[in-house]
């Protein structure tokens, strides 16, 4: 007779990794009202790590906890929203860009494709050593990441790539109005990588009010399920 093994629950603790603790940290500026200057964010937040290692920095574990959960199921909404309206398919070969495996977009949904993490950093800017592996297939972002311009110019060197690109969190979140300004503020630059190919663009409220925004590049959406939308509008 063989003895039940007991599964432990991984303590707050040892989820916390680096990358995440960054971003908790650097949402929790932009909620403060910290003034953040362009390209400003990774050195902010390198800074604050470093003072959350030597202990000026104490972080509630409870507080960590709940906000983990919240950004998991933003990442899994993103990724579900998607694939719901026909920007993710099976048999692809997709891409992420993420800060840390357990907030994945892609891995969060039910899809038969090949999927590929690019563990990066939040934040603006090109600062620490970019993946150096080939990128093609889709590529997906849902936030802001270290040498994310970099990636897309890589992807964007074949006309056989595409992506799914931009950012679903909530509404009243000073982060969120930080993020989503930034992707409108790229829907202007990216012309200039696709050689002026039309890009879509999907703007909606949905649950809760939460709020997404995409930029969507050689990929044809054909609604599958029906999305609960609020308010919804698509340019090119």
């Amino acid at each position: 007779m063989t003895e039940d093994k007991i599964i432990e629950k991984p303590t707050i603790k040892s989820l916390m990794s680096e990358n995440l603790v960054k971003r908790f940290l650097l949402e929790k500026a932009y909620e403060n009202g910290t003034e953040i200057p362009t390209f400003g964010e990774i050195p902010l937040t390198n800074t604050l790590y470093e003072k959350y290692k030597n202990g000026e920095i104490v972080i509630n574990e409870l507080e960590f906890e709940i906000w983990l959960e919240n950004v998991k199921r933003n990442n899994r909404s993103f990724g579900r929203y998607l694939k719901s309206i026909g920007y993710l398919k099976k048999g692809e070969n997709l891409y992420e860009i993420t800060s840390d495996k357990q907030i994945s977009s892609i891995n969060g949904i039910c899809l038969n494709a090949d999927k590929n993490l690019i563990i990066s950093q939040n934040g603006e800017g090109c600062y620490g050593k970019p993946y150096n592996k080939p990128i093609n297939g889709h590529l997906v972002i849902n936030g802001i990441y270290d040498n994310e311009l970099i990636y897309l110019s890589r992807l964007l060197k074949s006309k056989n790539n595409s992506f799914t690109i931009g950012y679903y969190g909530q509404d009243e979140s000073l982060y969120t109005k930080k993020v989503l300004e930034y992707y409108k503020q790229l829907r202007k630059f990216l012309p200039l990588l696709t050689a002026d190919e039309s890009i879509d663009v999907v703007e909606d409220t949905v649950f809760n009010k939460d709020k997404i925004y995409v930029l969507a590049y050689k990929t044809t959406p054909v609604q599958h399920k029906p999305v609960m939308v609020v308010t919804r509008h698509s340019e090119r």
